[in-house]
């Protein structure tokens, strides 16, 4: 037996973005260069296989979360993976862009994230002072939708979708599947990625994968 698909639209009711520059939330007419050479307070742009050329977030974009909106101690918020920070932000701003209002006890409303990696445990390592309860959910991947979800007071499905570079499609395909399915009335699908280390990057410059001079070179 076939399932049942309901085929009437999926509406995007809100949406938010934080990125370099602005670049996502700017008009789709608007021309803009967001690559410049990486600043040595970064990483060492000299070391050998480091990539020279990125798109940076601002020190404020990254520094300035307001941990106490989300009920989240000053020192849990220093040990937080970066994404997660940006996640609780922008889906709430796009939840006030729609107007939404979601209910603790409703369990028709999912948590989607596309989230790929994370390389701020090694940020984490180097801080001093003790291991705390706190380090076991700073950058875990799982934790990054499941405290999106908790915050959010929002108990249906919840779920973070690691498929590399293709991880946000895929968290709204899943979404929207639900939806038409009929097992949830409305989700919210983020899409999450930050460098905090040149690592990474490092590894795709030197299988080839990026260009030396910071501009695609195929015309």
């Amino acid at each position: 037996m076939q399932p049942t698909v309901n085929l009437a639209p999926v509406y995007i009711t809100g949406m938010a973005s934080c990125s370099p520059q602005d670049m996502l939330g700017s008009s789709p007419a608007t021309t803009m260069d967001i690559v410049h050479p990486v600043a040595l307070s970064r990483w060492d742009v000299d070391a050998p296989g480091v990539p020279r050329f990125a798109a940076m977030m601002s020190s404020y974009q990254m520094a300035s979360f307001d941990a106490h909106a989300f009920g989240i101690s000053p020192s849990e918020a220093v040990l937080m993976d970066p994404q997660q920070r940006l996640l609780l932000e922008t889906t709430t701003r796009a939840i006030c862009a729609s107007q939404t209002e979601l209910h603790p006890t409703v369990a028709s409303f999912g948590t989607y994230v596309g989230i790929a990696s994370s390389d701020y445990a090694s940020v984490v390592n180097q801080m001093a002072g003790d291991v705390g309860t706190t380090h076991a959910t700073a950058t875990a991947i799982s934790v990054a939708a499941g405290r999106l979800a908790f915050v959010l007071g929002m108990s249906g499905p919840c779920m973070a979708i690691d498929t590399a570079c293709s991880s946000s499609l895929v968290a709204m395909h899943a979404a929207v599947g639900e939806m038409m399915a009929g097992r949830l009335h409305g989700a919210t699908v983020s899409g999450v990625h930050v460098q905090c280390t040149a690592t990474s990057s490092a590894y795709v410059f030197k299988a080839g994968m990026l260009s030396p001079a910071g501009r695609c070179q195929v015309s």
